[in-house]
């Protein structure tokens, strides 16, 4: 998953938001903007779900409840394969 953070200062350090999630995952940085260039990122937040091949599997534009039961199976489903 990459994060495009609101402030280019911004780093990874913000994890601690994300205390025993239902499923583990990578969030990136682009502090860059390499990602906002590549994919068209225009607004915040904007969330790619991409799976271990690197296959962009969804996109999620605006806030989401990521724990919510629908989500966590989504997710789950996608790690399962």
């Amino acid at each position: 998953m990459i994060q495009k953070n609101r402030t280019k200062s911004s780093s990874i350090s913000n994890r601690a938001d994300f205390q025993r999630p239902a499923i583990a995952f990578e969030m990136l940085s682009d502090p860059l903007e390499q990602a906002q260039l590549r994919y068209g990122v225009r607004n915040l937040p904007d969330t790619f779900v991409i799976d271990r091949n690197g296959i962009v599997r969804d996109r999620v534009k605006g806030a989401i409840a990521w724990d919510d039961p629908t989500v966590i199976r989504y997710l789950q489903a996608l790690v399962r394969g």
